[in-house]
């Protein structure tokens, strides 16, 4: 009697709080232990204040033999609980199961969401060091990674000894480069005329090269450093302009290593243009003697000066 009395204002209690929505469900557990665990639980949770809608409590049970689950969600919170009835009473599980039900519905609504990780503190823009426009078009190009031949068509002018008596001429040449070494040949021609107190002197002298070098890539300039060896045949010939003069003629094979440089700017795609400079010494001379004037000869320090365009096949 003394439990009816204790239930009746609790019942009355949830009448006036017919607007909690708490709904208790099962698919495994009997109809009428699901109905009244719903109808106590409500009435246990009368003075809460909780969502309603699509984050209101949401109570599932799951019964096997003695044993019940208890789970409960609210909103994107979710608990368990597991209760053995086995030594409860069949009238009573109804109540413990919602104590227990209402007791973690309270305990998820007071409890807050963990905090969110603060955001990590914002990294310092790196500042990149930038190089102006001008200085970035002419900054190194990348080394040759596969092999390139190109071939050239140049003019030139050569002195060969301490007097200024330049020859001037033309010629081919072809190199094979890979990375930053290129091997080239090339051949050359060139002549000279001056006229003396006799008559006239003419030098006619040809010669085949052989040259390898370090090549500097740079977008705007590329060059080039080097040595080479030339082996070559002239002929020194003297015209008289006089009976007091005789003509003759001197020929042989002249020799000597150089040095050189060379500065290319790019036309084309393919096309560009070369400068070169080299010096050598000829060890293998070809020499003229020249009557009343000076002498015509191929020895001595060599300077060449070439410019030509070159084509990359």
């Amino acid at each position: 009697m003394a439990v009816f009395l204790a239930a009746v204002p609790r019942a009355a209690a949830a009448a006036g709080g017919a607007e909690l929505d708490v709904r208790v469900d099962s698919t495994t557990c009997q109809t009428s232990l699901v109905e009244e665990t719903q109808r106590l639980t409500l009435v246990e949770l009368n003075s809460s204040r909780l969502a309603l809608g699509a984050d209101a409590p949401r109570v599932f049970l799951s019964c096997r033999e003695s044993v019940v689950l208890i789970r409960v969600s609210l909103g994107e919170q979710v608990d368990t609980r597991q209760l053995d009835l086995e030594q409860t009473d069949s009238a009573l599980r109804p109540r413990v199961l919602a104590l227990a039900s209402a007791e973690l519905v309270r305990d998820m609504a007071g409890s807050e969401p963990p905090p969110a990780p603060p955001a990590p503190p914002p990294v310092p823009p790196i500042e990149q060091h930038r190089e102006p426009s001008w200085r970035s078009s002419a900054s190194a190009a990348p080394p040759r990674e596969e092999a390139e031949n190109r071939l050239s068509l140049f003019t030139e002018s050569n002195n060969f000894g301490s007097h200024f008596q330049p020859l001037v001429g033309g010629g081919l040449g072809f190199s094979h480069g890979v990375r930053r070494l290129t091997l080239s040949m090339g051949s050359a021609f060139s002549t000279s005329d001056r006229r003396t107190s006799l008559g006239s002197v003419r030098v006619l002298a040809g010669d085949l090269s052989a040259k390898i070098a370090v090549h500097f890539p740079n977008r705007l300039m590329p060059s080039e450093l080097g040595v080479g060896y030339a082996l070559g045949y002239a002929r020194i010939h003297a015209h008289g302009s006089s009976t007091e003069a005789t003509p003759g003629q001197v020929q042989g094979v002249w020799a000597g290593p150089f040095l050189f440089g060379a500065l290319e700017s790019p036309l084309f795609s393919r096309l560009f243009l070369q400068l070169v400079a080299q010096a050598g010494f000829v060890t293998l001379p070809v020499r003229g003697r020249v009557a009343q004037s000076r002498d015509s000869e191929l020895a001595g320090v060599w300077l060449g000066l070439s410019l030509g365009f070159g084509w990359k096949l």
